[in-house]
């Protein structure tokens, strides 16, 4: 009898270990390591009753670094990911933005959030990426847009929305730029 209850716990330790093995998979993205989607949808929640300012960031040119190879945009973008975690993982929650090169960043309302991207910015004008060898010449730049969430406002699937109509604006902005 005590064989079989010792039995039982251990498994039961060992399912427990798995499930929060699971549950934690669920939350990140497992190529980057941060918070993905669906832990970005439940900080959101739980921060409810909070202004907030969310900035969507997308990789300017991604598609350049695929067309030299898939595994190379990967890189890319596992060192844009290292980056983004350094500079600004004390001063924003930092997630996986649904599975392309976009990125979402959670800031307190009353951060100077354009000020901070604008600076991140600047250091990787002179930021040589580790991952692209090939390319020493090369500078990798970011696009964003920024949403603000007052606490009356609860509906944050508009909030992204903005953000990211805010990201298109910039966008479509830097590549009239570029072809002038």
């Amino acid at each position: 009898m005590k064989i079989l209850i010792l039995v039982l716990i251990i498994t039961n330790l060992f399912l427990l270990a798995k499930m929060l093995k699971y549950r934690k998979a669920s939350l990140h993205d497992e190529f980057t390591t941060l918070p993905n989607y669906r832990a970005l949808n439940k900080y959101l929640k739980k921060n409810i009753n909070r202004s907030l300012k969310i900035a969507i960031i997308d990789i300017d040119n991604f598609k350049k670094f695929n067309k030299i190879s898939i595994r190379k945009g990967d890189e890319v973008l596992k060192e844009f990911s290292d980056i983004l975690k350094h500079h600004l993982s004390e001063k924003a929650f930092i997630a996986r933005y649904r599975f392309g090169d976009e990125f979402a960043l959670v800031f307190n309302s009353d951060y100077e959030a354009d000020n901070e991207l604008n600076n991140l910015k600047d250091f990787l004008k002179t930021y040589y990426l580790k991952s692209l060898p090939e390319m020493p010449d090369y500078r990798i730049g970011f696009s964003f847009g920024i949403s603000f969430h007052e606490k009356e406002d609860i509906k944050f699937s508009k909030l992204l929305e903005n953000a990211e109509l805010m990201l298109a604006m910039k966008k479509k902005e830097n590549n009239h730029k570029n072809v002038l």
